[in-house]
């Protein structure tokens, strides 16, 4: 007898083997009353039937260029390992982080900013709040459901699937909440890095100590991407440890296979699931205050978190 488990895709394997086993073997027949010429007049017909193929998929062709699954236990066990270790700050990093962000500083520079923490030598944050300051939480109506959303989403890929699936992104509510900030920040999963231009605001990023470029081509090579833009050598070295591949040496790898599991180690490693409790305005915004380092776009956010809120509340399941 086969060793029960609670590996969900374990036991899915097995069914499905066992059901391409069995199906090729069942037979019967159809009684059927048929026409026979030339009077075409009725009798009775046999027909007989043996087996069903069920053709299996080919694990060579990728998906949405999502990143496999593990497989065994030992595999899955090595990557909670991973997730864990790459998305884990110290409480003296958390604090830096935090710092960043209520100076108005988004998730990519703060959270780089707490990785970057040295107790010799702690950074000052200067005003950098350009939300929209009009964004404030003094509305009665922030504690109300959000209700009444229309427009419509974007199905998540494969990819973006296996990257809640992996950090954690779970519960009906945050999956909801992650969907609708990625969908915001990337255009609607269009873009996967930001647009580098020669006399471009992202020049700034070159030798800047809090995003951990200390190398000469740091700020190009370390550039933002994913679906919420991972920038500087400080995130792109702390992400790396949760996966297999190195995107420190291969930093094109994040557009290309990773867009969706950087914007997931972000969400895990500030503990957005955290401030994903309810489908409240008051809720999208703090959120928002995280990502954004401000209130930008935040109609937006609220729209496209309703929409997704309003297919899975339909169904709780969809897209875990």
């Amino acid at each position: 007898m086969a060793k029960p488990t609670d590996n969900s895709e374990l036991f899915l394997d097995q069914l499905i083997a066992s059901i391409q086993t069995h199906l090729p073997t069942i037979e019967g027949i159809y009684m059927t009353t048929s026409l026979y010429p030339p009077a075409m007049t009725p009798g009775p017909g046999i027909v007989k039937w043996i087996g069903y193929t069920i053709e299996p998929a080919n694990p060579s062709t990728p998906i949405d260029d999502a990143p496999p699954l593990p497989t065994t236990d030992e595999e899955k066990l090595a990557e909670e390992t991973a997730v864990e270790d790459a998305s884990t700050l110290s409480p003296e990093q958390e604090a830096q982080a935090d710092m960043a962000t209520d100076a108005g500083y988004g998730i990519a520079e703060s959270t780089s900013a707490g990785l970057s923490y040295d107790p010799d030598e702690p950074m000052i944050f200067p005003s950098n709040n350009s939300g929209d300051s009009n964004n404030s939480f003094s509305s009665e109506s922030d504690g109300e459901s959000i209700r009444g959303c229309n427009g419509s989403i974007i199905t998540p890929s494969t990819a973006i699937i296996n990257a809640m699936r992996k950090w954690g992104i779970t519960t009906p509510l945050a999956r909801a909440h992650f969907l609708a900030q990625c969908a915001h920040e990337s255009g609607n999963f269009k873009y996967k890095k930001e647009i580098w231009g020669p006399s471009g605001a992202q020049q700034r990023y070159e030798g800047k100590r809090d995003l951990g470029n200390v190398v000469d081509g740091d700020g190009k090579r370390f550039m933002g991407r994913g679906y919420i833009q991972v920038t500087g050598r400080a995130n792109y070295t702390q992400f790396n440890k949760g996966v297999s591949d190195d995107v420190v040496s291969n930093p094109t790898l994040v557009e290309s296979k990773y867009v969706a599991e950087t914007a997931a180690w972000f969400w895990k490693t500030r503990k957005l699931n955290n401030l994903a409790i309810d489908d409240t305005t008051a809720s999208v915004k703090r959120i928002t205050r995280i990502i954004n380092g401000g209130y930008n776009g935040l109609d937006d956010r609220i729209k496209k978190f309703c929409g997704y809120w309003e297919k899975i509340k339909e169904n709780p399941n969809l897209w875990a």
